[in-house]
This record gives C-alpha cells, sequence and structure tokens, in this order.
C-alpha cells in the first residue's frame, strides 16, 4: 500500500500509516521531504477520523451465538460456575461406572470434541483477533468462552438424553434403536443435534407437528453438518497444512537471495550462479509446492484414514493421548516465553482489560471494533452453540446426561481461556502482531505466533509447525465423526462407508486447490449450525434446567457419589489406560 494514497473510509490502513511515520522521521534530514511528511501526517489525521468514526456491526450468527450463551447461562443459574470443579473431578474418572451404557470414557468424548477446537484457530485466531482488535479483544474472547460453557452443556446434555443406541456394532448391519440395549463393546450410538432436535420436538408440540418441526431443524443441521465437515473440518485444515510444512521445506532453497544457476533448469545444474529475487523466490516455491501437493494429499488421507475406518474408539483411544500431550507441548512453550519476559505480564494483562472498553482505542476502531472482533474470534475458536461437540459427547459411557454436560463445558475454559491466552500473551509480549513480516510462514495469522516463538529461538518455529500439523490433523479426524453421523442420520448405515472415501478424497485433493471462495462458503455453513440448534436449545430449556436442578439436589445429598465410594475400585482416566 501507498500510504501517502490510503483512503479516508479504510481505517484498518492505520497501523501500517503510524509505522511509516515512524520510519519516515527516523530518516536523516537530507533524505526525506518536508512537504511528505506533512502528507504522511495529514493522512494519519484523516485514518484517525475514519477508524473513530467506522461503524462495525457484529455478524447475525455472532449475536446469535453470544445471547444465546447469556441465556442459557442465566437459565441454568450460572452452572458454569457453580458445578465447574465437579467436572474436573468428573473427568478424572471418579465417576466412571463401566456398566454404564455408551462407546467412549468422559475423558474420552471430551478429548475426541477438544481435537476439533483446539486447532488452527487458537494459534492464528487468536493472533488475527490482536492484530485486528488489539489487546482488549482477547478479553472478549474470554467473555464468549465464559457464556459459550453454558451452551456446551445444554447441548451435550440433551445429546444424552435423547442419542439412540443400538445392540449391533456399526460395521455389521443396521440393528434397531434400543434404549435398553446391554451394555458393551458391540454397542453403537447415535446422537446429537440432529437426534435430539428431531426427538424432542416431538416431546414439545406433539407427535404431528413435532415431527415436522423437529424433522426440518434436524435435516437442515444435518446437511450443514456435512458440508462443514468437508470445508473448515477438511479442506482448510489438510490445504493450510501443507502450505506450512512445505514453506518450512522449501525456505531455505528459494529464499530471496539464494543462489541459482544461470540458465540452470529446475535442478538448478549448470551455468554462474545468480542470486533469486523475491519474486523469483516467490514464483519457484509456488511451483515446487504444486509439483509435491499431490504427496501431502496422499500422506494426510492416509494417516486419516487409517484412525476414522475405527470410528468414534479408535478416534477416543487417539485424540485420549494426542490432545492432552499437544496442549501441554503448546503450552508449554507458550509458558516458556511468559517467564522468560515476566516483567512485562502484569502491564499486558492491565492492558487487555483497560483497552477492551478504550473508545480511544482509534486503532482498532474504538470499543465496538474491538469488541466485534475478539466475539468473532472467540466464536470461531471454542465452537459453543454449534453443537457439533454433543455428537461426540452422546457416545459417552453414563446414565446421567447433566454429568457429561458438566463434562462437556470444561472444553470451551480449556481451549479459550488456558490455550488460547497462551497464545495470546506469548504475541503480546514479543509484539509480533506489530510485525507482519513474520516467521516465514505464508498464512498470516501462523506467521504472527512464529514470530513469537522465534523471539525465544528461531528453532522453536518447527516446533510450531510440527503443533499446527497434529492440530490440524486432530481437527480433521474429529469432524470426519461428526459429518460421519450426519450422513448415518440423514442416509442409514449404509451411508457411513460412501461419506468416509468422499472424506477421503477431500483430504487428498486438499493441498491441490484454492480455498478463498470454499472457505467463505464452508465456514458460514458451519457457523449457521447455531441457527438451528441454538433455537432447539431454547425451546428445549426447561427440560434441561429440570434435569440439572435435579442432579443439583442429589449431588449435594450424597445420592450422587463417586464410583470408587461404591466399594468398587475406580476405572477413571488411569483405569482406562489413558
Amino acid at each position: 500500500m501507498d500510504i501517502l494514497q490510503a483512503r479516508a473510509d479504510a481505517p484498518e490502513e492505520l497501523p501500517a500509516a503510524i509505522e511509516a511515520l515512524d520510519a519516515y522521521r527516523g530518516l536523516p534530514l537530507n533524505a526525506r521531504s518536508e512537504d511528505e511528511l506533512e502528507k504522511l501526517e495529514r493522512t494519519i489525521a484523516d485514518l484517525e477520523k475514519a477508524a473513530s468514526a467506522h461503524i462495525y456491526v457484529l455478524p447475525l450468527i455472532v449475536v446469535f451465538l453470544l445471547l444465546g450463551g447469556v441465556f442459557f447461562t442465566i437459565r441454568y443459574g450460572f452452572i458454569n460456575l457453580r458445578l465447574f470443579s465437579h467436572g474436573i473431578a468428573v473427568l478424572r474418572g471418579r465417576y466412571d461406572d463401566p456398566k454404564d451404557h455408551g462407546e467412549i470414557s468422559h475423558f474420552q468424548a471430551l478429548t475426541s470434541a477438544l481435537s476439533a477446537t483446539v486447532g488452527l484457530g487458537n494459534i492464528s485466531g487468536v493472533a488475527i483477533a490482536i492484530s485486528g482488535g488489539g489487546p482488549g479483544a482477547v478479553f472478549w474472547m474470554w467473555v464468549v468462552a465464559f457464556f459459550g460453557m453454558s451452551s456446551k452443556f445444554s447441548s451435550c446434555t440433551l445429546a444424552q438424553v435423547y442419542r439412540r443406541i443400538s445392540r449391533e456394532s456399526r460395521e455389521h448391519g443396521a440393528a434397531a434403536d434400543d434404549a435398553h440395549a446391554l451394555p458393551g463393546k458391540s454397542e453403537h450410538v447415535l446422537g446429537g443435534p440432529m437426534v435430539y432436535l428431531q426427538d424432542g420436538m416431538k416431546d414439545v408440540f406433539g407427535t404431528s407437528r413435532g415431527r415436522v418441526i423437529g424433522g426440518t431443524l434436524a435435516i437442515v443441521f444435518a446437511m450443514f453438518a456435512i458440508f462443514g465437515s468437508l470445508g473448515g473440518g477438511n479442506l482448510f485444515q489438510c490445504n493450510q497444512t501443507f502450505a506450512i510444512v512445505s514453506d518450512l521445506v522449501f525456505h531455505q532453497d528459494v529464499a530471496p537471495g539464494a543462489a541459482l544457476a544461470e540458465g540452470a533448469g529446475q535442478n538448478g545444474v549448470g551455468g554462474a550462479t545468480e542470486a533469486l529475487t523475491e519474486a523469483e523466490a516467490a514464483e519457484r516455491k509456488a511451483d515446487l509446492k504444486s509439483q509435491f501437493a499431490w504427496v501431502g494429499g496422499l500422506v494426510m488421507a492416509i494417516l486419516v484414514g487409517i484412525v476414522i475406518v475405527g470410528g468414534i474408539k479408535r478416534i477416543g483411544e487417539v485424540t485420549a493421548k494426542m490432545v492432552p500431550l499437544m496442549c501441554l507441548f503448546y503450552v508449554g512453550v507458550c509458558l516458556v516465553i511468559v517467564f522468560a519476559n515476566f516483567k512485562y505480564v502484569p502491564g499486558l494483562i492491565s492492558s487487555i482489560f483497560t483497552s477492551a472498553f478504550s473508545s480511544e482505542a482509534v486503532t482498532w476502531g474504538g470499543m465496538m471494533g474491538i469488541l466485534v472482533v475478539g466475539v468473532t474470534r472467540g466464536a470461531f475458536s471454542n465452537e459453543a452453540g454449534l453443537g457439533s461437540a454433543a455428537i461426540a459427547h452422546s457416545a459417552a459411557r453414563t446414565q446421567e446426561p447433566v454429568r457429561e454436560g458438566v463434562v462437556a463445558m470444561t472444553g470451551p475454559f480449556i481451549d479459550t481461556i488456558v490455550v488460547c491466552t497462551m497464545t495470546a500473551l506469548a504475541i503480546l509480549i514479543t509484539g509480533a502482531h506489530l510485525d507482519r513480516s513474520a516467521g516465514g510462514f505464508t498464512n498470516e495469522g501462523v506467521g504472527i505466533t512464529a514470530s513469537a516463538f522465534a523471539s525465544l529461538a528461531p528453532i522453536l518455529t518447527i516446533f510450531l509447525a510440527v503443533a499446527v500439523m497434529v492440530f490440524a490433523y486432530s481437527t480433521m479426524i474429529s469432524w470426519s465423526y461428526y459429518g460421519e453421523r450426519a450422513s448415518e442420520f440423514l442416509f442409514g448405515r449404509h451411508g457411513i462407508w460412501p461419506y468416509r472415501i468422499l472424506f477421503l478424497t477431500f483430504v487428498f485433493l486438499a493441498p491441490m486447490v484454492s480455498l478463498d471462495n470454499v472457505i467463505n462458503f464452508t465456514d458460514l455453513l458451519i457457523l449457521s449450525l447455531a441457527y438451528p440448534n441454538i433455537l432447539g436449545m431454547i425451546i428445549l430449556s426447561p427440560k434441561v434446567a429440570r434435569l440439572a436442578r435435579d442432579y443439583v439436589r442429589r449431588l449435594k445429598s450424597g445420592e450422587i457419589r463417586p464410583y470408587e465410594s461404591k466399594g468398587v475400585p475406580s476405572t477413571g482416566v488411569h483405569g482406562d489406560g489413558v
């Protein structure tokens, strides 16, 4: 951008203009023109006026998600605070009973759901939020996560109430739905919003009207889930993973200034050497990426296929080991950066709160602009209210629906308040969001985070790339399960294998396609899951409120006790081998 040609109606150009002004003022007097300096100062003044007057509008879907979270938090009496410690106790396996119906443990259900949300949004999404909304955007991400915990509690409780359990395993023919199926490895669970929307509306409106209302909401949700899983849960993850890995692999050979044999072919053999220009380096890197894209797609398809053919049990086993390790690794690196610069932490925490409500933060469009960016990125990060996580939590072994809802509501806390906060502190401490030429990555959001990691040690950008690959991989295997269950709901069990083949085909093709238009569309589909889901949950909220009150009453009275206190050894996290 030519700063002197910046438009007064483009306040997003203000940060670059201020940087240009500072750089221009630093030039020797004989190397700068007072007229040019005066023009630049006038441009910044115009941009500041435009930024202060700029109208930011929250997308309707984000308003719907946020207000839904507020409604459920109040409706259930701030259950996200009252039962949070109980949720941790359940996660530790203290209430796990192997005789309960279901396919996976509480812990495996949570890690399966977290593997779909703890991903590129935690690495690049936070960077985008801070660069677009400043430190205050982090505060609004926290707000979304706090209220989102109640949304997730509601959806996962309902998923347990209305889930359908079959006797035979998924791989051996269709079976009639049977809520009284014997516990065991042969159980197959179908649950999630498409099920509780269809069956729950019959309870509220009666069989005839409920079939029409619930059937419509359920079919819309299932269609959104399938297309969203193929796009944001597949194409985007695999495409960005290949872009990041190939950037690292080809960085040294095709960096600007690298030697290239004059007149050489693609192998660079023969002739005198000359340095690559920036344009030549970019073109050569693009050529190498296109040549090896199919290899990246094939490798990712094989790795994903190995897991998803085993269904939720295999996914639960893998994510139960992968998610804790990748979160600990990523948070650990961020903590090293934070402690290495700990003297700046109190001031940064203060700036997160003060700038969130600052009407003078013209760089980011004032309080409204910061709120828009923070709320939007928070909604993308933890997916609370979308209902996707309820599909995984419906498979958990329990006879208490509220108990699984309590486990599920810890997800937004881990995803946003823990992991995203660590990313935010690492970025703010290093000032990486102020340097747009960051990290050597093509992706701007990931590049900002890479710059923060590189400030501690350049080799950490390689570890960040590994984290990105693992995050994206875990997201793909979980979203494949979401799409698979939606396909089963629409087409029966005969729709499972065609969907798996289609999903793996998309994984293979992802590195070879341009995603700009596709991702905008599929992101919209994923967020649109909230419309049928939140509407249905509001209608069914009296049922959830009754169940929650009864559960809390029994918990306080001692009627609900940890499994090991009943005279039986605990079979929790350690007993499951997780």
